[in-house]
């Protein structure tokens, strides 16, 4: 583990807004982020986890562990019948999942291409757009408890989603980190193409049956 002293926060916010971190950390392992923990409780320092910094403005430096979460890992944990489930860890770029599960056939997540942003930051503001919300896909959400260092498994129904709102904004606001979300998926291809502006997109590229890959182009093209 390497705590970085005055690290400059330039490069993760969206704004590139000069800002410095009294200490930081890349965790790329729950072990990490577990003795990160430790480590800010016996320096008494807060902890800020900070994703790609798409939703925030940096007003000033952070007396803080500003903690960088890089793990990218998305595994297959079940299948059934033409559901999968799959975790994905905090620090993976929510576009690239978006892609590397259209590639492996496994649909749904189409309409919320090129939101910016990592996995870990999609519960928080229950992103949606174009008629979908992440909440429909949500299983569950594994969060590391700030204050006690307990591994917590929240459901959907625990994370208390409404539009752009969940618990991570209410009761648990900086309470805990969010290490990696449970989505479910299909294999059956079932768009959603109720959206006004989506509809138009479509039918100005001409296409009448559109499959999810088309849902995807015409979501990046809009965007």
């Amino acid at each position: 583990m390497q705590i970085r002293r005055a690290e400059s926060l330039k490069t993760l916010n969206t704004l590139s807004l000069q800002a410095h971190a009294t200490a930081f950390l890349n965790v790329a392992s729950d072990q990490e982020l577990a003795q990160a923990m430790d480590w800010s409780r016996a320096h008494g320092l807060p902890v800020l986890p900070l994703g790609e910094g798409s939703n925030v403005v940096l007003a000033g430096d952070l007396e803080a562990l500003v903690l960088h979460q890089s793990n990218a890992r998305l595994q297959l944990i079940a299948e059934r019948d033409d559901r999968v489930t799959l975790r994905v860890s905090a620090g993976h770029n929510w576009h690239r999942l978006v892609c590397r599960t259209l590639e492996a056939g496994w649909y749904g997540l189409e309409n919320l291409a090129l939101i910016p942003g990592t996995v870990g930051a999609a519960p928080i503001q229950n992103i949606g757009a174009y008629g979908a919300e992440l909440e429909r896909f949500v299983v569950a959400v594994q969060c590391l408890d700030i204050r006690t260092g307990e591994h917590l498994m929240l459901t959907a129904a625990e994370c208390a989603f409404a539009y752009r709102d969940s618990i991570f904004k209410g009761a648990l606001r900086d309470q805990v980190i969010i290490t990696s979300v449970d989505l479910a998926l299909s294999r059956s291809a079932a768009v959603q193409v109720s959206y006004p502006s989506l509809q138009e997109e479509l039918a100005r590229a001409g296409i009448d049956d559109p499959c999810p890959q088309d849902v995807f182009s015409a979501v990046v093209d809009v965007r």
